[in-house]
C-alpha cells in the first residue's frame, strides 16, 4: 500500500488511527503489473497504460483493507486480546478523492491555470460552491460557505468550502492539474441505501452516508461527482 501509518495510543479505549495514500497504493499496483510510470512526489507525470491504471484505482476494495487493518491491529495493539476483542469497527475520519489531469508540458498548464485560478475566484458565489457538493443553499443549511485563493511554495491553490467538505484545485509541479474533494464528516453526503428502523423493519430511502469504511465505494462515486462539477 506504499507509505502509511497506524497510530497506536497507550491508553484506553486504544482507538487506532490509520492513514494511507491512494497514489502510493496505485504505484505499488503498477509495479506489480509491470506498467511503467513516472512519479514525482505525490503525482504521476506519465503512465504507459492509463486505462489499466484507472481500473486498478477503481478496484480499491474496502473488504481487503478491513482484513489488512485487522491484521495490523492484532500485531501492533495486542492489548485487544486482554479484552477478548476479536475485531474492531473501522470508520472514516477524513477522506480525499482527487482527479488528476496530466499535461505534457508546463508551458501548457502554467498559463491555463493562471486563467482558471482568476476565473474561479470571481465566478464562485455561494450557490455555485454549494452546487459543487450537489447541494442547494437554504435557510436550514446554516454553514459557512466561501472560497479562498492561497499562494504557497508549491504554487497557488483555490479552495471552495462548505461546512465539513471542500473542493480545491491546484497544480502539481506545473505538470498536473489536480481537483480534489476533502470531507471530514462523510455524513454530510446522502445517498439511497437500506435504512433499518427501531421496529426492525427496513426501507430503502435517501439517508446520510455511514461512516464505516464499507462506505468508501459509495463515497468515491460521490466525491468524483464533486470533482466533475
Amino acid at each position: 500500500m506504499g507509505l502509511c501509518y497506524l497510530r497506536v495510543p497507550t491508553w484506553a479505549p486504544f482507538t487506532l488511527q490509520f492513514y494511507c495514500n491512494g497514489h502510493s497504493a496505485l504505484a505499488r499496483s503498477l509495479q506489480r503489473e509491470g506498467i511503467e510510470f513516472v512519479q514525482e512526489d505525490n503525482a504521476f507525470l506519465r503512465i504507459t497504460d492509463l486505462a489499466r491504471a484507472q481500473a486498478l484505482a477503481d478496484n480499491f476494495n474496502p473488504e481487503h483493507l478491513h482484513r489488512r487493518l485487522k491484521r495490523y491491529a492484532h500485531w501492533l495493539c495486542p492489548v485487544a486480546d486482554v479484552f477478548a476483542q476479536d475485531d474492531r469497527h473501522w470508520s472514516i475520519r477524513q477522506a480525499e478523492y482527487s482527479t488528476d489531469l496530466m499535461f505534457r508540458s508546463r508551458d501548457i498548464l502554467v498559463p491555463l491555470y493562471d486563467t482558471l485560478s482568476r476565473q474561479a475566484v470571481l465566478a464562485a458565489d455561494a450557490p455555485r460552491v454549494a452546487a459543487f457538493q450537489g447541494k442547494k443553499v437554504t435557510s436550514a443549511l446554516a454553514q459557512e460557505i466561501g472560497s479562498r485563493l492561497s499562494t504557497r511554495i508549491e504554487g497557488r491553490c483555490i479552495k471552495h468550502y462548505m461546512g465539513a467538505a471542500g473542493v480545491k484545485v491546484y497544480d502539481r509541479i506545473s505538470r498536473v492539474l489536480r481537483v480534489a474533494t476533502t470531507v471530514n464528516d462523510v455524513g454530510l453526503f446522502k445517498h439511497h441505501r437500506k435504512v433499518e428502523h427501531r421496529d426492525r423493519y427496513s426501507t430503502r430511502e435517501l439517508a446520510a452516508l455511514k461512516k464505516s469504511i464499507c462506505s468508501l465505494i459509495d463515497l468515491r462515486e460521490i466525491l468524483a461527482g464533486c470533482n466533475q462539477r
